[in-house]
Order: C-alpha cells, then structure tokens, then sequence
C-alpha cells in the first residue's frame, strides 16, 4: 500500500497481508518496496560477500534457490568437485530481483544458476511464473552485453526428482569450461 510520510508518498508493506514471498519487492521497478525480514541489500552483500574470484582453472557458479526447493547444498557442492560453488537461499524465486543477477556477474561469477520448484509445488503460488520472465529479459541483456545467455539458467525441480539440479548443475559447468570464463571475472582478476 501507498502512505505519505513526512510529506513523501511511500510504499510500504502491511503486515497482516504480507505473506513474506518477497515477489513484490522484485517487481518494484523503483525499487522502492523491500522484504523487511531479507533486505534487497542483505541479499547483495552476501552476493559480494561470496564472490571472491577463484584463482583455479574452476568456474564460479552462484546458485540462487528457493526456501522450498529441496536443495541439498553441502551435497551438491561435494559431488559436483570440477566447480565452486557459492549458495544463497531466497524466501521464493518470485523474490529473485534482477539486481541479484546482475551484482553477481558484476562480482566475477562465471555463471547463476535459479533453482526452483515447479509452479504446482511453489509455497506462494507464482514464484516461477513471476521468475521466468525475468531470466528470459537478463539472458537477452546479458547477450546484448557480450556475454553468453548461457550463463545464466534457471531449472524447475522437484520434491520427487531430487536430482534435477544435480543434472542441471552439471551440465552448467560443462558449458562454463566451453565458452570459459566471463569477461567480467578476468577484469576482477586485473583489479585484484
């Protein structure tokens, strides 16, 4: 809802309706909504937090995933050992903003992986539906950019298909040590 504080009209959150999904902080194109119990700028420097750059011969993958998706990060990370692996869990992929994404790639991750539950399984009901779209417009940027589309994915699991985001994952990195590192991360590297 909109209130008008100190002579400023403001968006704030109600409480009694909030249900604490987050998916409309992300759709604020002002930015001007935010998750009072996870902060857009919490979720930014744990990005860049995260995201000192690998000096191995590994990609440097962000994998960004719902409260909800059955993720196993400890397993992932030590069955999947040709990567590095960095996790940050999100209240909804509906809550995912595009600034997450971008902040990421700024910080020298090679790729962002979104994982999600199916919109049948989703806790919210639409944190995929209002997800896709938004991957769809950052793959077309980051084209636009000079950087593969391919780097960035967002992969539907499953409470029943646990080993949808292994398989995803996998084949992630075996794309990333394709097409290499992001031009951004060797600019990271000089900076260093």
């Amino acid at each position: 809802k909109v209130t008008k504080k100190a002579d400023k009209w403001i968006s704030t959150i109600d409480p009694v309706k909030c249900k604490g999904c987050g998916m409309c902080s992300s759709a604020c194109p002002a930015i001007a909504i935010d998750v009072p119990l996870s902060p857009n700028e919490n979720v930014i420097k744990e990005i860049g937090k995260l995201s000192e750059v690998s000096r191995d011969y590994k990609p440097n993958i962000l994998i960004l995933h719902c409260n909800w998706a059955k993720v196993a990060p400890k397993e992932l990370a030590e069955a999947i050992d040709n990567a590095n692996l960095k996790f940050i869990n999100i209240t909804c992929s509906g809550r995912l903003h595009a600034t997450f994404i971008l902040e990421a790639f700024k910080n020298g991750y090679d790729g962002v992986m979104v994982f999600t539950c199916p919109k049948e399984e989703c806790h919210f009901e639409g944190g995929p539906k209002h997800a896709k779209p938004l991957i769809d417009m950052l793959k077309l940027l980051l084209e636009e950019s000079g950087l593969e589309p391919e780097r960035l994915e967002m992969v539907l699991g499953s409470n029943i298909e646990p080993d949808k985001y292994y398989k995803a994952l996998t084949e992630m990195v075996k794309k990333l040590n394709e097409i290499g590192y992001s031009k951004l991360r060797s600019l990271m590297e000089v900076d260093s």
